[in-house]
């Protein structure tokens, strides 16, 4: 979402404020906001204002001039502070601290009587040589609340009430969208609210059927017990590899082996909640303090990297929630699974944080792999990859794997602020952990998710790795067999 560009240098003594370079000190206020702010949206809500359009006009306005000069910019501001003053007479004189205070941290609060929802991101420009920021600004997507439901559910020892409200869509106002429709989350928190967007499950759900999991589906059905069956062929590789890239491999086949149909939208739909529960849970109980302190940097690369960082370990908790209480948990582990390895552009990324809690899953199977169900023997295969190509019959006991995931939420626990950016091999998959073999050679460590050049509000950088891991992983899936190991060994080559 950030773009490059030099510095804009102010030389006008007229202009209202003078030029610093900026840093990210928005994204605090944006943590005050989505954590401690909470709404309640009304089941009939007020007809919109005269006063509500015109200060959504005024952030239109903000928005197309980011590209403009700096007092135009300036002006855009004073703008929206003037119409913010019709809604909230108590608000004072304008400066752009006070400016962004309010418009980041109350207008959920304007919006509210109107069922309007507000999610913002952080924009900025920087510096192509030195990296820092040039412009820092705030983009807010209006969307408009559809209902709002209401029930509790008995998840991590206690009973957790639960407000659900369900977007509609972007409001419009003159004919014209107030939000990007691709920038819409399928799922996210915010303000006390797990927020869903029911289009965007419904075609994530299309893109999962259409993909590998009903290709395997398939053919398994097809090859039932053959010899050259796919159940055989993989775990053939497994023993010609000893590869970490195999191994999981085998495990996703023994996963959709005890898939008796394929899943249901409705069981989707259940993991995606179980999943923004446990966001929910972790925000009540401050959780989430420690790696929501913001690190205050005017450079682009470290704020992405905070950023990036404190996603993933926020994630954790969540991925483990979906295996722990999601109804299908053959759907939750087949994609945990599937994760480890996503292509993005033009290299092959991992997930580190899949990475990180699958390692560990191993590393306390080790120590007892036989109460698991798990055989280890003497061959080509070391024990890491034998008990990861096997991690399919944890879903035989489902007591193991809850206990599994407590036991991996108070791993976590321990230190919450890794750094998954920088991981080595170690550090992500514990002390029992796969030498260098063909899943490292092929699959480089990062953690896909912040747009290039584009540091974003907690929630949107969420929604836009999730979106973008959820289009590559389809398109790897849709790959035959032969097709994947011929990528693969292209990929090597080079």
């Amino acid at each position: 979402m950030g773009v490059e560009s030099k510095p804009q240098i102010q030389k006008d003594k007229e202009s209202k404020e003078a030029v610093k370079i900026p840093d990210n000190y928005l994204i605090g206020y944006m943590f005050e906001s989505v954590d401690r702010v909470i709404i309640k949206y009304p089941e009939t809500p007020k007809p919109i204002t005269p006063e509500i359009e015109d200060f959504l006009r005024a952030v239109r306005t903000y928005h197309a001039s980011f590209g403009s000069h700096i007092d135009q910019l300036y002006q855009a501001k004073i703008q929206i502070w003037e119409q913010l003053k019709k809604i909230d007479p108590s608000l004072t004189e304008f400066s752009e601290d006070s400016f962004y205070k309010v418009f980041i941290t109350k207008i959920s609060h304007y919006l509210e009587p109107y069922a309007i929802l507000c999610m913002q991101d952080f924009w900025y420009t920087k510096d192509p040589q030195s990296g820092n920021f040039t412009k820092t600004e705030i983009i807010s997507h209006f969307l408009s609340v559809e209902k709002v439901e209401n029930d509790e559910v008995n998840q991590w020892g206690e009973k957790i009430s639960r407000r659900i409200v369900y977007v509609r869509g972007p409001l419009n106002l003159d004919r014209q969208s107030t939000a990007i429709e691709n920038s819409i989350p399928n799922a996210a928190n915010q303000n006390g609210n797990i927020l869903i967007y029911e289009p965007g499950i419904k075609k994530e759900f299309e893109e999962l059927l259409s993909g590998r999991l009903v290709s395997l589906i398939s053919a398994i059905r097809q090859s039932g017990n053959k010899k050259e069956g796919i159940k055989n062929i993989t775990q053939g590789d497994l023993e010609r590899s000893n590869s970490s890239y195999d191994a999981i491999e085998v495990a996703l086949v023994g996963v959709v082996e005890r898939m008796e149909a394929p899943p249901t939208i409705e069981e989707f739909r259940a993991e995606i909640l179980a999943h923004e529960t446990r966001h929910l849970f972790d925000l009540s109980h401050g959780n989430y303090s420690k790696l929501r302190i913001l690190k205050r940097t005017t450079n682009a690369s470290e704020h992405d990297n905070y950023q990036n960082n404190r996603l993933a370990n926020e994630e954790i908790y969540a991925v483990l929630g979906d295996l722990k209480y999601a109804p299908n948990k053959k759907l939750s582990l087949f994609r945990i699974l599937a994760n480890m390895r996503i292509e993005v552009g033009n290299k092959i990324h991992i997930n580190n944080f899949y990475k990180w809690i699958v390692g560990h899953m191993v590393g306390i199977i080790s120590q007892n792999p036989e109460s698991y169900g798990i055989e280890i023997s003497v061959g080509s295969v070391n024990t890491f990859n034998q008990i990861l190509s096997q991690i399919d019959k944890l879903l035989d006991r489902p007591d193991l794997l809850s206990d599994l995931c407590d036991k991996i939420i108070a791993l976590h626990n321990t230190n919450p602020q890794k750094d998954f950016v920088n991981a080595t091999e170690e550090e992500l998959y514990g002390s029992i952990h796969a030498p260098k073999d063909k899943l490292n050679s092929i699959l480089k460590i990062g953690v896909p998710g912040v747009v290039a050049g584009g540091a974003m509000l907690a929630i949107e950088a969420l929604r836009r790795r999730k979106k973008k891991v959820a289009t590559e992983e389809a398109k790897l899936r849709n790959m035959t067999r032969s097709e994947r190991r011929a990528h693969e060994r292209k990929k090597n080559k080079k």
